[in-house]
């Protein structure tokens, strides 16, 4: 008995259909996809250069207002202190607890827009005003980039490729710009876009496998008719 190739390729189409429940999730072809841009962050002058800006680079993680494209509050008012002086702040309400004179903030160092110096924040009780004081010390940008960067080999493989290539594609999105170490060269990693595949709806993509399963049991079935219709001549 030699099957006919319409009934190979019909049965194979049916296993094709049945198996989608086991093989379509880890291909994750629903949903969007984050695409990673890659560029180079260079000290020059004592100043952190961007090797090539873009305007999808926002928010650098551990370098505060660097990356900001309009003025926030918080980085409005330590742009003033830039030029070491102090800023006190009384705080109504909340008093000085012996031991933690810390003003708040995610990130540890802070820069400017077409600026590139690097700061420190220090945070202080003046004893004598009863307020909590604000500095900025200017730091070593080479030495704020080893502090606020991880090793290439600690992130996804999506991360490694775009530093390596200079872009490349994540099912993960990157709220801020990660800074990547590679050999000693540093890099921002960034979202720099988005690619739309199939609109990612559980209950649909439910109901469709279930239907698809269904279609490939029907020409699983038809496969086994063609095969025992003497009029096929399969079989003689």
């Amino acid at each position: 008995m030699v099957d006919s190739p319409p009934r190979i390729a019909l049965i194979i189409l049916a296993l094709v259909l049945i198996t989608v429940p086991f093989w379509a999730p880890p291909l994750d072809i629903t949903g969007t996809e984050y695409e990673y841009s890659a560029t180079q962050l260079t000290v020059e002058d004592d100043r952190i250069q961007i090797r090539q800006d873009s305007p999808r680079l926002r928010q650098i993680d551990g370098l505060d207002c660097f990356r900001e494209r309009s003025p926030t509050r918080i980085c409005g008012f330590e742009s003033g202190l830039a030029g070491e002086t102090s800023g006190l702040a009384p705080y109504p309400g909340v008093r000085h607890v012996a031991g933690d004179p810390s003003l708040a903030s995610q990130d540890r160092y802070l820069a400017f827009p077409s600026d590139g110096r690097v700061f420190k924040r220090v945070t202080g009780w003046n004893e004598s005003a009863q307020s909590y004081s604000l500095t900025l010390e200017r730091v070593n940008p080479s030495q704020a980039l080893e502090d606020v960067s991880r090793p290439v080999d600690q992130y996804s493989p999506a991360v490694k490729q775009a530093v390596e290539t200079g872009g490349s594609q994540s099912q993960t999105n990157l709220q801020e710009a990660i800074v990547v170490d590679a050999s000693g060269r540093y890099y921002a990693v960034y979202t720099s876009g988005t690619t739309s595949l199939l609109s990612e709806e559980p209950d649909s993509e439910r109901v469709l496998g279930f239907l698809t399963v269904i279609g490939g049991a029907m020409l699983l079935f038809g496969a086994g008719a063609m095969g025992t219709d003497p009029a096929s001549g399969i079989g003689d």
